[in-house]
């Protein structure tokens, strides 16, 4: 993690690390002095090792100017051989003194650098066993397909899935039935998704064996939306006072109602994330994706959080805790216990779209006639809660509602959710769901301690596909699966991806936006680059599943992010879910090919 060099050997070192695309820290050359050197400079950047430097003759063992070009006379490179005792024994006593000297400073560097490389390479026992369990899974396959690999290290891959809402949501179904049906899902070691692709993942993994049996279990998912089924008001509202009684009921369980109840159409989902650590490796290892409000508003690289079943922390800089301590509170980096029961998955699906779902999908709440029937049900299951208030909904009067026009009833609906949303604002901490676990711990940078709450949202308002998980030294991926559900450009996460990995130092591969056609985009993009993961970038809508410009544009209207709810209808749900299988199937061979490319790869470390 640290290097010594001579002065003439930095800016060498720095021009040619910069040539063949290594990491070497930034260093301003012209700003050393030369003729006055010190004998300690360290120079230090994020995701690259730290170099210390230390030139041979300096003010702190010369002392003054003159010596040292006395001595730099002295020793010159080119003369007779230094056969004389004192002349040897000299200049091995001046070197030694900048050893000597800088001992502490020396030894403090090397305890910084084993905190770095502990923070970054070390996964957790849970994750390590499960993963050692997956591999052999994943071996299996590579065999069945005549893929040759290193011994006990086959290729490390990664299916990311990006958000979007219900679109994403549907999406990543389709695309996960696909891969089942082309025996392609026992190639893949992490699943990873941000936002609505976790809606899908949330479910799923409920059957510890869902990927042995993809198409039927996806099918059955898809078969549940297609039905139109929900949550009752009154099991939502239950679940809310049971929060409400704990203590620190928040926006974010109420949106995770909303998700489950209003747009899943499932019963509310209360098992905890750690119960998704389901032993013995049959399903990819999930990851969730988020960021933290302050740090993404205050554009700090540290705001990526990260959740297992294992662990949740930081990504960078690897400040991690046990899923099970998600709710306690922290102090200097420990755990004060207070018994709280844990997050479950209602919790973690709201926290995914708080800020996304807007209020937006109300105003195209289309049954109007219905909607005073909805609005009383819910009326009468809030009656005399204190968590939820809104004194519109309090004075809804049927022969006044029935006066109104369409445009007044929706505004009437609005006001009546921003009520309920001040009125749960007020009463807790909004989107406070979490204690900080890095809270005062003297091991990180001091703006990510400093605040006791955090306020987790939608990773997707910062990057839409969680690309920093994998990017990790620790979880050392060769191949990256991403299917790209975004609306809007469908290159963005990769953009994204590429700037944020530049600026935290993490691998990512260099992109050619020259080839990035936002309304043409191909159903298969790869991106590679010698000593970094490669990345497969599948757009939803693309020219080979839509055929043309215009039926991209017609799908993108078709299934924009912000609706009402996909529940009951089948040909919607079924086209989409189709449309995204289609870009596997269609590339069946391509993928084969780059899973194999990738064992290739990493047969080449050894």
């Amino acid at each position: 993690m640290f290097m010594v060099c001579y002065v003439q050997t930095l800016k060498v070192a720095s021009d040619y690390a910069a040539k063949i695309h290594r990491p070497f820290p930034a260093i301003d050359v012209e700003s050393l002095d030369k003729d006055c050197p010190g004998s300690f400079y360290v120079f230090e950047e994020r995701g690259k090792p730290t170099v210390i430097h230390i030139p041979l003759f300096n003010m702190d063992n010369c002392k003054d100017e003159a010596t040292i070009k006395m001595e730099q006379h002295e020793y010159t490179t080119f003369q007779r051989p230094y056969r004389e005792q004192k002349k040897i024994n000299d200049l091995a006593d001046l070197a030694a003194e900048n050893v000597r000297m800088n001992r502490q400073r020396i030894l403090e560097e090397i305890a910084k650098a084993a905190e770095r490389r502990k923070a970054k390479t070390d996964l957790c026992n849970g994750e390590k066993d499960y993963i050692q369990k997956r591999l052999q899974i994943v071996k299996g396959w590579l065999s069945s397909h005549d893929i040759d690999c290193r011994d006990n290290d086959p290729p490390r891959v990664a299916l990311l899935g990006s958000g979007g809402g219900q679109r994403a949501q549907i999406a990543l179904l389709g695309v996960l039935r696909q891969l089942g049906e082309d025996n392609l899902l026992d190639s893949f070691l992490y699943l990873a998704g941000v936002s609505g692709t976790t809606w899908a993942m949330a479910s799923l993994y409920d059957d510890a064996q869902w990927s042995k049996n993809a198409p039927s279990v996806v099918g059955g998912a898809l078969q549940s939306m297609s039905e139109g089924s929900s949550s009752s008001f009154s099991e939502c509202v239950q679940w809310l006072r049971r929060r409400d009684a704990e203590g620190d009921l928040s926006l974010t369980d109420f949106w995770g109602v909303v998700v489950c109840a209003y747009f899943k159409g499932v019963p509310l989902e209360t098992r905890t994330l750690a119960e998704e650590d389901q032993g013995d490796g049959a399903n990819p290892y999930p990851l969730y994706s988020a960021v933290e409000r302050v740090l993404l508003d205050n554009e700090k690289e540290e705001l990526w959080f990260e959740l297992s079943p294992h662990e949740v922390g930081f990504t960078h800089p690897g400040a991690f805790v046990k899923t099970s301590l998600l709710r306690q509170d922290f102090d200097g980096g420990q755990v004060n216990q207070q018994n709280r029961m844990p997050v479950d998955m209602v919790q973690l699906q709201g926290l995914q779209e708080i800020v996304m779902l807007s209020f937006k999908l109300l105003e195209r709440f289309n049954d109007m006639e219905g909607s005073y029937k909805v609005l009383e049900e819910l009326k009468s299951e809030l009656d005399g809660y204190p968590g939820l208030h809104s004194s519109t909904l309090l004075e809804l009067d049927c022969n006044i509602w029935t006066k109104m026009t369409d445009e007044e009833k929706k505004q009437q609906i609005r006001i009546i959710f921003q009520e309920l949303n001040e009125s749960l604002e007020q009463q807790s901490q909004g989107m406070r769901i979490l204690n900080n676990p890095v809270h005062d711990d003297p091991k990180v940078p001091e703006h990510m301690c400093k605040e006791k709450i955090m306020h987790l949202i939608d990773a997707g308002l910062f990057l839409n596909s969680p690309y920093p998980s994998m990017l990790t030294d620790a979880r050392d991926i060769d191949l990256i699966m991403s299917f790209d559900f975004s609306a809007g450009d469908p290159f963005e996460t990769v953009k994204v991806a590429h700037g944020y990995s530049d600026t935290c130092g993490m691998p990512f591969p260099q992109i050619n936006e020259d080839d990035m056609n936002e309304d043409r985009p191909r159903s298969f993009h790869v991106f590679e680059e010698k000593g970094k993961p490669t990345v497969i970038h599948i757009p939803l809508f693309n020219m080979d599943n839509c055929k043309n410009e215009a039926t991209i544009k017609e799908n993108r209207s078709e299934y924009t992010t912000f609706q009402p709810p996909y529940r009951g209808k089948k040909k919607k749900i079924n086209d989409l879910a189709d449309l995204a299988a289609e870009n596997v199937r269609m590339n069946r061979e391509r993928i084969l090919e780059e899973i194999r490319k990738a064992a290739e790869r990493r047969k080449a470390q050894c």
